[in-house]
């Protein structure tokens, strides 16, 4: 059976990564562009860092808390395909992946939690 990471990987393969100058082959299509693993991860981390709650004073409308939920699904899903892909991984990147597939687990439970102490507070 076919891994469709794997017919991911490979469709992408032949495409370049759309980041300014980049010119490594993308292994993933994410946030509506063909990304590289390195361009990838940063655009992860830089995302993941905006709306973790732990680092914004400002508590969001119940819109955002969807929008939240869908990138944190989109980013674990995208983490969890390049992983899997049987992609050349090294092990910083194989762990920075790691990283971004718990971070993105992190953040709606703690978005909620928070909400949570705002309402009763």
């Amino acid at each position: 059976m076919e891994n469709p990471a794997t017919r991911t990987m490979e469709m992408n393969a032949s495409r370049k990564c759309s980041a300014d100058c980049c010119e490594n082959a993308a292994v993933t299509f994410f946030l509506q562009r063909e990304l590289c693993l390195n361009h990838f991860v940063l655009r992860c981390y830089e995302e993941l860092e905006r709306i973790d709650p732990r680092g914004r004073n400002d508590k969001g409308s119940a819109e955002d808390i969807g929008a939240l939920k869908s990138f944190a699904e989109e980013c674990s899903r995208k983490a969890l395909e390049i992983s899997l892909s049987g992609h050349a991984v090294d092990n910083l990147q194989r762990g920075r992946l790691l990283d971004i597939l718990l971070w993105a687990g992190e953040v709606v439970p703690l978005e909620a939690e928070q909400r949570a102490k705002a309402q009763v507070g």
